[in-house]
């Protein structure tokens, strides 16, 4: 075996996405399904500020930073892998609570697209969420978003 045959042969390291708080976990969970549809519009903005206020993870802290972090984390790792390793940080308790309000999120402009759609049903598997489960909590988040 030649010295390059050996080298080339050589497995890549696979580098993933790992939050570091819980804080930067939920975000990188509801920042992509945020900007799912291509539009991260007005709607979305102000769900997700209230969403971020009702979780009472974010008092007196500054997010700016760990939206920039998201943004730069789903060209480098993508959305579904950034959401996989941030719901393993997630205590099972909370995680129906978190899928409903990615589902109110999805909601907030009135109109689901199939990636939207994609990812919800990804994130209620992520959550080890049942599918009678999910069901219900998509028709509250519906009922709860008008639509």
């Amino acid at each position: 075996m030649g010295l390059f045959s050996s080298i080339l042969k050589s497995t890549p390291t696979v580098i993933e996405f790992k939050p570091q708080t819980i804080q930067e976990a939920y975000i990188s969970i509801l920042y992509p399904l945020a900007k799912a549809d291509g539009d991260f519009g007005d709607e979305e903005i102000s769900r997700l500020s209230a969403i971020l206020v009702q979780t009472g993870l974010y008092a007196d802290m500054e997010v700016t930073d760990l939206f920039i972090k998201a943004e730069l984390s789903i060209e480098k790792y993508g959305a579904k892998s950034m959401m996989e390793a941030s719901m393993k940080m997630i205590n099972q308790k909370f995680k129906p609570q978190l899928f409903c309000f990615c589902a109110e999120l999805v909601f907030a402009d009135g109109v689901v697209t199939e990636e939207e759609e994609k990812l919800l049903e990804y994130l209620a598997t992520a959550a080890t969420i049942s599918e009678d489960t999910a069901k219900k909590i998509i028709e509250v988040a519906m009922i709860r978003s008008g639509i």
